[in-house]
């Protein structure tokens, strides 16, 4: 008979928290990031030149609980960056050590909405650094979509990476990013 109630509680305590993972999981809503719409462009400056890179290849997921935004991840893989010169880019894919760290990564799980501007607070990875990272976006809601559109600067050096030089200058230690993201309900 003891057997026999503990087997019962034992399964009734499973279906309850079966239950209530997933009503909680019922609440959230999961847009993932098209990488056909997508895009992120860098900006590098040095005294002689500017240039710019574009990745397509952009990767995310946005996940929204009871219509409020929850969390955010991004991940670029640093080879698909194109600035349209061929040396350059095998240049920087040496410089920031693309074999070891393959990858730009994004993740928050701070954000506030206020009318159409969201703010994150997370962590930006690259080149095996992580730092603590805020940002805006501008967010425009469409039936089953989310736009984010927005820019930052950041510092090379703040990753550890060395910056390259040209002609004995090195470029300017600060890279300004632009994005246009859209996500669509999974």
């Amino acid at each position: 008979m003891l057997l026999l109630y503990w087997f019962l509680n034992f399964k009734m305590k499973n279906i309850i928290f079966i239950t209530l993972l997933f009503f909680q999981l019922s609440q959230a809503q999961q847009f993932v990031l098209d990488s056909d719409k997508s895009f992120i462009t860098y900006s590098g400056s040095h005294p002689l030149h500017d240039w710019e890179g574009t990745s397509n290849d952009v990767k995310g997921i946005f996940i929204f609980q009871d219509e409020t935004p929850s969390r955010i991840a991004i991940s670029i893989p640093v080879n698909s960056f194109n600035s349209k010169n061929s040396s350059r880019d095998a240049h920087s894919l040496e410089i920031l050590d693309a074999i070891n760290f393959p990858k730009v990564t994004f993740y928050s799980d701070k954000i506030s909405l206020k009318e159409n501007s969201v703010s994150y607070k997370g962590k930006l990875s690259l080149h095996g650094a992580s730092i603590d990272f805020s940002t805006k976006s501008e967010i425009i809601f469409d039936k089953s979509v989310v736009v984010l559109k927005g820019n930052f600067k950041v510092n090379p050096s703040d990753f550890g990476i060395k910056l390259p030089s040209f002609m004995l200058v090195k470029m300017k230690d600060e890279l300004s990013l632009k994005y246009n993201l859209h996500f669509r309900i999974n």
